[in-house]
């Protein structure tokens, strides 16, 4: 198993951005489009494990691009949003960071960190990805931010961002969810720098375990995800709340912060059943998850973490200050934490 965690430098975040498309679809309507998909999952699962998912899902439509629409306008949308919230100038970002799961669906761009470097007008930037790490990739990316701000002082301002578009009937994946498009941007500066900030990333964990790499896994064709979804329930989801505590233990261990002391959980908008399992699993009231959830948007990948948190980080609201987890399993197959102090 790889383990990967970062604490020394702490990290701003100066702003959050989220870019979701004006349409949705029901959850009808795509249960009719992918039926045989759809049928086929849940066949895959015991019948008590069925029956539970099936209750609890928790979906009714989600964010979804229009044939007209592509997710590369709605990245650009977000990281300018972002840039201009921060009164950071794209020539300041001294780092790119992609931490999109689903390739961009505009063939002519090979990369989508390259793309906004030079779209943005940022040429003094550093163009990197985390792609196609799921939920986890914000977590992967802020492991890189925070390494590469450590040993790079010249390094001031990075953008993290992530557009995905679910492949065109391929938005059941269940147990996990019903996939949704969205895309999203966050600009991180080093704690020294003195400006506003809305919170402060101080540690990151990653915990990947390479046997379950292709349990979850983007296919050749860059618009499917494959999930195998007998092994999925045997072996990972038994272990899912075991990883998240050790992650999560890991990154309060860093920083000699007692568990207790989380004022909020940040975690990704997967079903309803996933979502109070969370809050069940660590103890804590369903309202300490916060965000939207998945309800009126589905689960649209890593971006979820920042969809839920951009009411936290605004909110000010003087119970939600403090240490905030961040949590996140996706493919590799990788789980995340991260400590956020929520008001800098």
């Amino acid at each position: 198993m790889s383990d990967f965690a970062f604490a020394p430098r702490p990290l701003d975040i100066l702003s959050v951005a989220v870019a979701l498309p004006n349409a949705r679809l029901s959850f009808a309507q795509i249960r009719e489009s992918e039926a045989l998909v759809f049928d086929g999952q849940l066949a895959a699962m015991s019948s008590t494990f069925r029956a539970r998912v099936t209750a609890e899902l928790g979906i009714e439509q989600v964010a979804a691009l229009s044939e007209t629409e592509n997710s590369r306008s709605l990245v650009e949308s977000a990281a300018l949003s972002a840039l201009e919230q921060a009164n950071v100038l794209p020539s300041e970002l001294g780092l790119i960071l992609d931490y999109s799961t689903i390739a961009v669906d505009c063939p002519e761009i090979w990369s989508l960190a390259h793309h906004l470097q030079g779209s943005l007008g940022a040429g003094n930037a550093l163009a990197l990805g985390t792609r196609g790490s799921g939920c986890a990739g914000l977590h992967l990316s802020l492991l890189v931010a925070q390494a590469m701000m450590t040993t790079h002082p010249s390094l001031h301002y990075v953008l993290l961002a992530a557009s995905d578009r679910a492949p065109s009937r391929g938005r059941s994946c269940l147990p996990i969810s019903i996939m949704a498009d969205a895309a999203s941007a966050m600009v991180l500066a080093r704690a020294d720098k003195k400006r506003g900030a809305l919170g402060r990333v101080r540690s990151v964990v990653g915990l990947q375990y390479g046997k379950f790499a292709d349990i979850l896994r983007l296919s050749d064709d860059r618009a499917r995800m494959l999930l195998d979804v007998e092994r999925f329930e045997k072996h990972v989801l038994p272990l899912h709340f075991v990883m998240l505590h050790r992650a999560l233990g890991r990154a309060c261990n860093l920083l000699d912060l007692s568990p207790t002391a989380l004022k909020s959980y940040v975690y990704p908008n997967t079903t309803a059943l996933d979502r109070s399992s969370i809050a069940r699993g660590f103890g804590v009231a369903d309202s300490d998850v916060v965000g939207p959830g998945p309800k009126e948007l589905g689960h649209a990948f890593a971006s979820d973490l920042l969809i839920n948190a951009e009411g936290l980080l605004n909110e000010r609201e003087p119970r939600r200050r403090g240490p905030s987890a961040w949590l996140a399993a996706g493919s590799g197959f990788t789980w995340g934490a991260a400590i956020v102090e929520v008001g800098g």
